[in-house]
């Protein structure tokens, strides 16, 4: 209901404006730069996402500049992690499960399989988890 009312967005834009981010909504992502390469992972076979571990996608992203190890470590705005399937979702061998941008091509060699190792997938259909698991008052 927020989600689809649009006030989830713009409280997502209050908490950019809030951290001295800014977000164009009426740009190609979102005003953020563009990475010069991007690579397509791949689903492996055909079935059903039953996981993704958000940890290993997380230092995945990382791994290709989209957040620090070290303090001292430069974040690259144009790197980052697009998921284009969610959990519970049927896929077929081939279709596209993500994009990986970065801007140095070294950092997206093996970050293809590293995506697929944190994927789960099984041939029978899964229920997909909710959304929200509780609401915190």
């Amino acid at each position: 209901r927020i989600l689809a009312s649009g006030q989830g967005l713009k409280k997502l834009l209050a908490l950019v404006a809030a951290q001295e981010g800014k977000i164009n909504l009426d740009q190609p992502f979102y005003g953020l730069p563009e990475a010069p390469w991007r690579e397509a992972v791949y689903a492996p076979e055909s079935g059903y996402l039953t996981a993704l571990d958000a940890l290993q996608i997380g230092n995945l992203a990382m791994s290709l500049g989209a957040g620090r190890e070290r303090l001292e470590d430069r974040i690259d705005h144009a790197a980052g992690v697009e998921i284009c399937v969610q959990v519970g979702e049927q896929v077929e061998k081939g279709q596209a499960l993500a994009y990986l941008h970065g801007s140095q091509p070294e950092k997206l060699t093996g970050a293809a399989k590293r995506f697929l190792a944190a994927c789960s997938f099984s041939r029978e259909a899964v229920v997909r988890p909710p959304v929200c698991l509780q609401a915190i008052s």
